[in-house]
Parts: C-alpha cells; structure tokens; sequence
C-alpha cells in the first residue's frame, strides 16, 4: 500500500508538469494548403499545411517565434504556400497561457478553437 502511495504521488506531482506545455496546433480543413505568418514572419516552423492535416509547434519554438511579444502574438493564416496571397485568418496567442479570445476569418472560411488542447482550426464553407 506504501508503494501504491508513493507511485499516485509522483503521478500527482508530475500531472501539473504535462499541463504546463502550451503547445500550438493549427489544423487546416479546406481544399488547399495554407501557410501561417507570426508575427510578421512565414512561420517555417508551422511550414505548408496540407489540406485535413494539422500542425502542431511546441511551446519553445512559439517562444523563437513571438520574440519580445509573447503574451499577445499575431498569426496570419494564408491559403497559399509561402504567406502570400489572400489572408483567410488571424488569431492571436499568448505563449504560457494559449489562444486568446480573438479569432477572425474572411468570407467563404469558418473558425472553430479548442481551447483545452490549444488547437486553431479553420474550415472552407462549403
């Protein structure tokens, strides 16, 4: 019984550990690929989306990305492979904490969140 204790209590201390990470994904439900800019810059570690896949950046590399600004950080999200072209959404997001309450999308496209797993998606209406 000592032994089950001890294990529940390590679990319990580490559990807080695995929440911490605020890792960030950017799924793309449309027809084409899609290409995300943070702050400013084509994002090479988001990379071209395929379309009905998803990309996921770890929370040290969002870290790189957003610089300075990390509590308020800006994505773009583009229907093209290298940032250009139409911008179809933005959304913004804090390093620690994950996606804010803001979250736009131009005509034709839809946004759906999941705040609990971090998680920016966006739809082409049909």
């Amino acid at each position: 019984m000592k032994k089950f204790g001890i294990i529940l209590a390590a679990a319990l201390i580490a559990l807080p550990c695995l929440a911490v990470a605020k890792d960030l994904t950017v799924s793309n439900n449309t027809k084409g690929e899609i290409s995300v800019k943070v702050n400013r810059h084509c994002s090479n570690e988001f990379g071209v989306i395929a379309p009905t896949t998803s990309k996921t950046v770890a929370e040290e590399a969002l870290k790189n990305l957003c610089g300075k600004n990390q509590m308020f950080c800006q994505a773009k999200v583009y229907k093209s492979k290298n940032c250009s072209g139409k911008q179809i959404a933005d959304f913004q997001f804090d390093v620690k904490d994950g996606l804010h309450g803001y979250f736009h999308a131009s005509e034709n496209y839809t946004v759906t969140v999941s705040l609990p797993f971090n998680t920016f998606s966006i739809v082409e209406a049909l």
